[in-house]
This record gives C-alpha cells, structure tokens and sequence, in this order.
C-alpha cells in the first residue's frame, strides 16, 4: 500500500527554522523535525501514519517487516481472526499457553503477540558464530554490539574486553561480503546496537547465523526491536498474510527525504512546540500541540494535533461510517472507560 507521503522542501525547512529561531543548515534543525514527526506518529492514528503489507508466512511465528512498529489488523487467508496481547494467556480461567515449536498448534484462530525481539528469526540451535554483512562500501569498518549468550551447558552470558575494559556483548566491525565472523558463537541474542561511533549508516546490513538469515536491517534502525506473533494454525504452507500496521518512525536526514507524517502545518506547530519545552514554557508547548484558547486575547489557537485531525478527515471524508472500538489492557476485568 503506498500512501500520500511529503518532504520538507527548502522554502519551508527555512519557514520552520525561522520559526524556531535557529538556522536550516543548523545540525539542530533535523533534530527538531524529526522529533516532531516521530511525537505525532505516536499520538494517534493518523492519515498517512498506517499502512497495508501483504506478508507470505510458512510458520506459526512470524515478525512483520521493520517499517511496521505494531500489528493494528490482521486478515490470515483471506479471514480476519482476533489479535491478543502478552497477558492474554495469563488470564484467569483462559486458555493458557501455546506451544509454539509444533508444526500446527492448538487453539482457535487467533493472532498472539509474543514480544519484541531485536531479530526477525531466532538463532537456531545449537547456536555458533554469528557473520556482520554490509551493503556499501561506506558502512565498512562500522561496528556493531551483539549482546546475548553463549553456546556453553548452561549458557553464560557474553562480557568481552575493550580497550582492557570488560563490557556486555561483543563488538563486531563490518564488512561487505562475505561478511565479518563473531569470535563467540552466541545460542541466544537479546539486543543489536549497530553505528556504535555515532555516525549514521548509509546502507542496509544482515545479521546471519551460518546460512540462516537472521534479520535485514535497514540503516535508521540504532536498536532494532521487533515484534513477533504467534498464529497456531500456519503450518510450512505458505500463507498470505493481509497487516494493517501502524507505520515506524524513520528519521529524515535532508528535506528532499519522505517525512513520517504529512501535514507540514502540523509539523510546524509541533517544532515551536518542542521549542516551547525546551524553555520551560509548559502552557505555551501544550497550546501549540493541543490547541486552546489565548488567556489574554480569548482566540481560539489550532493545535499540531488538532491539525493531524484535519488531515484525516479531510482525505478519508467526514461521511464515513466508524466502528467504535473500545481496547481493554488483556484483563478481563478491565473497566469500560467513559464514552462523551
């Protein structure tokens, strides 16, 4: 699904800037863009902040790709089923756990979100070394902190030495094919910390662990974390699975780059308002990003958010007919919130 996307541009980067009174080439100024795009990604359903992907999937467990920071919808062959969340098999009188190593597991049709993960695949056993693959020649010699344990019965946890300075995980430079091999083989990693020197990475890289591909990163991921659904009734036949996703945030290094949300006006009103936080002009930041009315003056101000909320309705139409839903916490006794 490809949706209405916008950049900066120079007319307006310079708009904004003057706005909040520092310069477009400023290092800042990105900063306060990108922090503005990615405070109202988070803030609500938003035109343009959600997309639809079509995944092929031949196991129970399967991870959506890294421009999807959460399942919202899911249709398995066709068929919408139900997604729950971590606590949904901890409920009291409830249907317990699934067992995720069988071929076809038990339960109805249901999608279970299992957690964040800092690979889409897990490394399969017994585990070994693990190989750092970069794509251009720009990223070589980056380095990347692999962080997790070792093959060892029972499994230790990894702590190797820099610089004659003992730290978690073990640090591995990259390079392009046929990559760069870890020096420990690891049974089980929980984090992936790559561009360890600051600098960004200017191309996608893969994380393999013998032939098995772990994960394809791509170069704004600083600490990949993804997050991993069980589906009990996909078995090694390949199956369409239809997502709609609340899209990731990804950074904007130069104003011809896409932005992560497309109402400029929004965007202008949300980095005066960050400004405002800086300063410690609380009332003001909460005016710019929510809207309200000017002590003095009485005048009504539009907000960063209440603009988002413009947008939507402009391009998906006031006359459309909307399913209310009410979304609990995964308790069963979770109270029924206020509806005005």
């Amino acid at each position: 699904m490809i949706t209405r996307r916008t950049t900066l541009g120079m007319a307006k980067a310079v708009r904004i800037a003057e706005l909040i009174n520092i310069s477009p080439s400023d290092s800042r100024f990105p900063a306060f863009v990108n922090e503005a795009c990615e405070a109202l990604l988070k803030r609500g359903k938003y035109f343009g902040t959600y997309a639809r992907y079509a995944v092929a999937a031949s196991s129970q467990l399967f991870t959506p790709p890294p421009y999807i920071d959460t399942v919202e919808r899911i249709n398995i062959a066709g068929a919408p089923v139900p997604i729950h969340d971590l606590l949904y098999q901890f409920l009291s009188y409830g249907w317990g756990s699934r067992d995720d190593s069988l071929p076809n597991g038990p339960g109805i049709n249901e999608c279970l979100h299992r957690g964040w993960y800092p690979t889409m695949v897990d490394i399969p056993p017994p585990g070994g070394q693990l190989t750092v693959k970069c794509d251009v020649a720009a990223d070589v010699g980056q380095q990347v902190l692999l962080l997790g344990y070792d093959t060892s019965t029972p499994p230790n946890w990894i702590r190797t030495q820099v610089g004659g300075v003992w730290q978690d995980g073990e640090i591995v430079q990259m390079m392009q094919n046929p990559g760069t091999l870890s020096v420990n083989g690891f049974s089980k990693l929980t984090g992936v910390q790559p561009a360890l020197t600051g600098v960004p990475l200017s191309g996608q890289w893969w994380l393999y662990s013998g032939t098995t591909l772990l994960s394809n990163y791509q170069w704004w991921e600083t600490q990949p974390n993804y997050p991993r659904y069980l589906v009990p009734f996909i078995n090694s036949t390949v199956t369409q699975i239809e997502i709609i996703g609340k899209s990731a945030f990804i950074p904007a290094v130069k104003d011809t780059d896409y932005l992560s949300v497309s109402s400029l006006r929004a965007i202008k009103l949300a980095c005066r308002a960050i400004k405002a936080e800086e300063e410690d002009a609380w009332a003001i930041a909460n005016i710019l990003w929510n809207g309200g009315r000017d002590k003095k003056t009485g005048q009504q101000i539009i907000g960063a958010i209440q603009e988002m909320e413009f947008e939507l309705s402009h391009f998906l139409g006031d006359g459309r007919v909307i399913g209310l839903n009410i979304n609990g916490g995964g308790y069963g006794d979770d109270p029924v919130p206020a509806l005005f």
